[in-house]
């Protein structure tokens, strides 16, 4: 996604946050008695101010949220106890840990095989202190929800949100009712839409839906489109409760600032994918799970996840992904890379294609030709569990690729090693440019 792309995306969801974010004390809800009365805006004008409410009165407590772009989710647990605050994030790259105690902050991260937790209270840097009053403002704050609702009260008033319909729902086996309305802004001139904070190459229309119970609304969604892409931003409310006791993080370390850094980078890519359109979305999907060598991505590919795993396994060597496999044909193949990968023939017992099977036993087999490895030293090519030479793997489904298995080959999800992402990268452009 471009930087522009990701303004918009950002403003779209300040939109969010505007029409129903958290709260409203004074905001206009009477209606005009001279004016014929309309059931339907009249009980989805309520929902939504019953909606942008919530939260208001709530001072300690525990929130517990998802939100999904464009098939993108990631899932929030919100606590505030006092003056404290913790807020975690897992957005299916890695897990984020924020803790706001006191006058002190600290941060873990669980990511790529690796969870690191340190201090970062004396950490100088803008783009974490950005990051941290990111987090910050998704907590409920009475000021910003005053100020928000009665811009949407605005809003209102002058014809720029039409409720199109109220009706009953049901959302994940929760019964709620669900109100849809739009937001235009086509007709709004040019200082008054610059008021609002909408600038001219910003979408214009906006399609609402929100669903609430009597407890809380659990569902929230909008869809625009930009650049000919469609966009739809969800979330839906899981938990409100009491608050938890927010305690400090324990063994303490100093690489956790770090391990974000390539956990954003990571979640970046990714996340990018789902700006594109189904075909490329999954290609780009498949690309970033194996530059960052993340089998579980695959799952995210779609019609790719297939043969994601099966280019991938030779890497990770965990031959339970191709369990994962549907395709009876690509699970073979996923089997004959297990075979060659590790040099282990009891994998070609799962093969069910019998003309597959003796491709199978010949990948399996330890050829005698050696290697000139970075050392100078020639090795034989043997099993590569438990070394740290890199060896040649040819993959036996029609690619070769080079991996270095730094002595693990546990299949666990690792960090990338860069030769091993070059070559895989290689490949994947060479099979889109003739797809």
């Amino acid at each position: 996604m471009e930087d522009k792309e990701k303004l918009i995306l950002g403003l779209a969801i300040v939109v969010l946050i505007i029409a129903v974010a958290i709260s409203l004390p004074g905001a206009s809800n009477k209606q005009n008695n001279t004016a014929t009365v309309n059931p339907i805006e009249v009980e989805g004008k309520k929902i939504i101010y019953d909606t942008i409410r919530f939260g208001y009165d709530v001072d300690n407590y525990t929130y517990r949220f998802s939100e999904n772009v464009n098939g993108y989710e990631q899932q929030f647990l919100l606590i505030k106890n006092g003056d404290d605050y913790y807020v975690k994030i897992d957005d299916q790259i890695g897990l984020k840990e924020i803790y706001f105690i006191g006058n002190q902050t600290f941060l873990c991260v669980d990511y790529a095989g690796r969870k690191e937790c340190s201090e970062t209270t004396n950490i100088n840097d803008s783009r974490l202190a950005k990051y941290y009053t990111y987090l910050k403002s998704r907590f409920f704050n009475k000021q910003m929800i005053e100020k928000e609702s009665a811009m949407f009260d605005n809003l209102f008033t002058k014809k720029y949100v039409v409720i199109k319909n109220v009706s009953d729902s049901t959302i994940d086996g929760v019964k709620c009712r669900l109100v849809e309305y739009a937001m235009d802004y086509n007709n709004m001139s040019v200082s008054e839409a610059a008021s609002y904070g909408i600038s001219l190459d910003m979408p214009k229309h906006f399609d609402w839906e929100i669903c609430q119970t009597p407890k809380l609304p659990i569902y929230k969604s909008f869809v625009y489109t930009y650049k000919g892409v469609e966009y739809k931003y969800t979330l839906k409310a899981k938990e409100l409760s009491e608050a938890r006791e927010i305690a400090k993080p324990e063994n303490l370390s100093e690489g956790a600032y770090s391990l974000l850094i390539d956990e954003m980078q990571a979640q970046g890519s990714l996340s990018n994918c789902f700006s594109m359109n189904t075909t490329e979305k999954e290609k780009c999907i498949s690309k970033t799970a194996f530059e960052y060598a993340m089998p579980k991505l695959c799952k995210l590919a779609g019609n790719q996840s297939d043969a994601c795993i099966v280019r991938l396994v030779p890497f990770v060597k965990d031959e339970g992904l191709c369990a994962e496999v549907k395709s009876a044909d690509l699970k073979d193949d996923c089997y004959i890379e297990m075979a060659g990968a590790t040099k282990n023939s009891s994998y070609c017992e799962k093969v069910m294609a019998e003309a597959k099977v003796e491709q199978c036993l010949e990948a399996a087999k330890i050829k005698n030709e050696t290697t000139e490895t970075t050392t100078g030293i020639n090795n034989s090519s043997a099993n590569t569990t438990n070394t740290t030479n890199e060896t040649a793997a040819t993959n036996e489904t029609g690619i070769t690729n080079e991996s270095n298995t730094s002595g693990n080959a546990s299949g666990s999800e690792s960090n990338k090693t860069g030769e091993i992402a070059e070559k895989i990268l290689e490949q994947l452009e060479k099979e889109e440019n003739t797809s």
